[in-house]
């Protein structure tokens, strides 16, 4: 009797870790699907901050360049 009520145990044991596993695979899946979609998100947030970088870095460059030319004029 004492196996039975502890086959039955394992038995009930069993399914319910099927159940969970059933439950978990969609959820991982919609967890990877979801950071998939963050790193695309970073990586367009990265080049546009690239993008940005890089055109400040030009304008500087440009207004260095201006302020030598006109030093260059005066002296």
């Amino acid at each position: 009797m004492a196996s039975d009520s502890g086959d039955r145990a394992l038995g009930n044991l069993e399914g319910r870790v099927e159940e969970q596993s059933a439950l978990v695979h969609p959820l991982h899946a919609d967890i990877t699907t979801g950071f998939q979609q963050v790193n695309n998100r970073i990586d367009k947030l990265v080049i546009a901050v690239l993008a940005i970088g890089s055109g400040v870095l030009a304008a500087l460059i440009g207004i260095i360049a201006t302020l030598l030319v006109m030093m260059a004029q005066d002296g």
